[in-house]
C-alpha cells in the first residue's frame, strides 16, 4: 500500500512542487536505487538504536587479560600493558570506555575498526589512538605479507602503517582477500533504501500538516501555459505551509477535490515498523532492542535480551577478544583477552538465588565467588569449597579427611540468601 501512495501528491517542503510531478516519482525511484549517502543511512533511529546497543555493552563490560597456567588454569593479570589501557585510559584523551564505544561503532557501521599502537620506551603498549576508518584510503597486501594501511589524520597529512602498528578489528563479510570487512551501508542498501524511502514518505506527508495534494477541475482552459503556472504557483503557496489551514479562492469557475490519503489504511505505521525491524536484522537486532515492543511480553523479554547476549553480542566481543590476541598479545600462547557478561545474563533475584544455592551446594562455587558476581567485598574464610556427603569416593560413606574442604554443617542456602540480602541493600542504599 505504502508503494500506491508514494505515486500521489503532497506538497513539497522547499520548492512546492505539483502533486502529480515527475519530481515526486524520481524520490521512488532514488529510494529504490538505494541512492543514498552513509551519512543519510546514519540519520534512521533503527541504525542508531542498533549501533548503540552494540557499542554500549563493549565500552562498559568488564575485559580482563587473563594468563594460563602450566595445570591449565588461568589467572588475571591486571598489571599487563594492554589491560591498563582497555580498561583504564587508552590514550591521553580517551576512556577505556570511551575507546571501546568509538571502535564498536566504526566496527558495527563499518565492519572495520583501527588504532595507532603507540609503545613506550620500554617496548610495551602505552596507549591506543582509533583511526576514523573513513579516513582510511586503502588497505593493501605488501610482498612480505604484511598488509600497509594508509589514512589521513587530522592535519590532512597522508600516513602509512604496517599491521604491527596497528589494532584492527574487522567482521563479516570481507572483501576478496579477507582483510576488511565490507560496511553495513554497501551490503544492506536494499534494506536501508527502503527505510530511507519510508522515512521520506513520512517526513513529506507531516509537513504539509498530514494532508494529500488534490485535482482542480476548471470548466475552460487557461489562455496558455503561463497563465496556468501561474495559477498553481499561487494556489501552492496559499495552501502549503503555513498557510495549509487558511481560507483559499477558486477562481475561473474551479471545483477543488480533495484525495484523502489514510495513514491507517495505507498501513503506514506497519510498513514503518516492518522497515526499522529489516535495519535492526542488519545486526541481528531483536526488535525491542530498537524500541519495537508490540510483540514484547514480561514474560519473554528477559528471554529475549538473554538471546541478544548470546545471540547479537558475543559474536561481536569473540571479533574483539581474537584482534586484541593477535595485534595487542603478539599471540602469546599463554595470554588471552575475555569479557565478562555475566552481568547481562543474570535472572531475577529467585532465578540467581535458585543457581547459586544450587552452585554452593555441589561444592563448584566459593562464597566470595558468589560475593563477586554480585560486586560485594569478599569475607574471610569464604574461599572453601563444600564437599556433598553423599558425594565421596570413600565407600564407607565418611566425610573426606580434610574438614578444612567439608563444612559438614553449612547451611548453603542460608548463605547464598545473606548474599543475596546483602547485595540488594547495596543496590538500594
Amino acid at each position: 500500500m505504502i508503494g500506491e501512495i508514494f505515486g500521489r501528491l503532497f506538497a513539497s517542503e522547499g520548492n512546492r512542487r505539483d502533486p502529480l510531478d515527475n519530481f515526486w516519482y524520481d524520490q521512488i525511484i532514488v529510494a529504490a536505487n538505494e541512492q543514498f549517502t552513509p551519512d543519510e543511512a546514519m540519520q534512521l533511529s533503527a541504525v542508531q538504536d542498533s549501533l548503540a546497543a552494540l557499542s554500549d555493552p563493549v565500552g562498559t563490560l568488564p575485559l580482563h587479560i587473563f594468563e594460563r597456567d602450566a595445570d591449565g588454569g588461568r589467572k588475571r593479570n591486571d598489571n599487563h600493558a594492554v589491560s591498563r589501557v582497555l580498561t583504564g585510559q587508552a590514550n591521553r584523551i580517551n576512556s577505556a570506555c570511551e575507546f571501546r564505544s568509538f571502535m564498536q561503532q566504526d566496527l558495527g557501521w563499518n565492519k572495520n575498526a583501527l588504532a595507532e599502537i603507540i609503545l613506550d620506551e620500554r617496548g610495551e603498549i602505552e596507549q591506543l589512538k582509533p583511526i576514523a576508518w573513513r579516513r582510511v584510503i586503502d588497505v593493501q597486501s605488501d610482498i612480505d605479507g604484511s598488509v600497509l594501511y594508509r589514512f589521513t589524520d587530522k592535519r590532512g597529512m597522508t600516513r602509512v602503517l604496517r599491521n604491527d602498528e596497528v589494532l584492527h578489528l574487522r567482521a563479516a563479510p570481507f572483501d576478496d582477500d579477507c582483510i576488511c570487512g565490507k560496511p553495513v551501508y554497501k551490503t544492506g542498501r536494499a534494506t536501508l533504501g527502503l527505510a530511507l524511502a519510508v522515512h521520506r514518505y513520512g517526513r513529506t506527508f507531516f509537513a504539509n500538516s498530514g494532508k494529500s495534494g488534490g485535482t482542480i477541475e476548471f470548466p475552460g482552459e487557461f489562455k496558455d501555459t503561463e497563465q496556468r503556472n501561474k495559477f498553481l504557483s499561487a494556489w501552492k503557496r496559499g495552501r502549503t505551509g503555513p498557510n495549509a489551514h487558511s481560507d483559499r479562492v477558486i477562481e475561473h469557475g474551479g471545483k477543488y477535490t480533495v484525495h484523502t490519503v489514510n495513514n491507517d489504511e495505507a498501513q503506514f505505521r506497519e510498513t514503518k515498523n516492518d522497515a526499522s525491524n529489516a535495519v535492526g536484522r542488519l545486526w541481528r537486532m531483536p526488535p525491542h532492542i530498537i524500541g519495537n515492543l508490540e510483540r514484547a511480553t514480561n514474560s519473554n523479554i528477559e528471554a529475549q535480551s538473554i538471546e541478544f547476549v548470546q545471540h547479537t553480542l558475543l559474536p561481536w566481543l569473540i571479533v574483539w577478544e581474537q584482534a586484541i590476541g593477535r595485534d595487542l598479545l603478539f599471540d602469546d600462547p599463554f595470554l588471552f583477552a575475555e569479557f565478562d557478561v555475566g552481568g547481562l545474563l543474570r535472572g531475577d533475584l529467585k532465578s540467581r538465588y535458585e543457581a547459586y544455592a544450587k552452585a554452593r551446594q555441589w561444592g563448584w562455587m566459593t562464597v566470595n565467588e558468589i560475593r563477586r558476581r554480585e560486586n560485594l567485598d569478599p569475607v574471610d574464610g569464604g574461599d572453601v569449597l563444600l564437599t556433598p556427603m553423599n558425594m565421596t569416593d570413600d565407600p564407607s560413606g565418611a566425610p573426606p579427611k580434610d574438614a578444612a574442604t567439608t563444612e559438614p554443617k553449612t547451611d548453603a542456602r542460608a548463605e547464598v540468601l545473606e548474599v543475596l540480602r546483602e547485595s540488594e541493600e547495596k543496590k538500594a542504599a
